[in-house]
């Protein structure tokens, strides 16, 4: 089976631009990829080409990091 490219999404909630990639087989059961600190979503690149065939594969760039955008810092609240 040849690799697919990933393809690249954005959603926009509250001003805030979130990226996420996903490799095909939308009917398929779904994997969410999160990654850690300081990286981003092309961390599942491998992984992913790996497991297209059998699930469809969503790999997410947490707020702030990769092409996600951030958020104003008074936004932030502690509780």
């Amino acid at each position: 089976m040849t690799p697919v490219s990933a393809k690249s999404h954005h959603v926009v909630r509250d001003d805030i631009r979130l990226h996420h990639l996903h490799w095909g087989n939308e009917g398929k059961h779904p994997i969410v990829l999160v990654h850690g600190s300081r990286l981003h979503a092309h961390v599942w690149n491998h992984f992913s080409r790996r497991f297209e065939g059998r699930f469809h594969i969503v790999a997410v760039d947490q707020l702030g990091h990769g092409d996600s955008g951030g958020c104003a810092r008074q936004s932030y609240e502690l509780e």
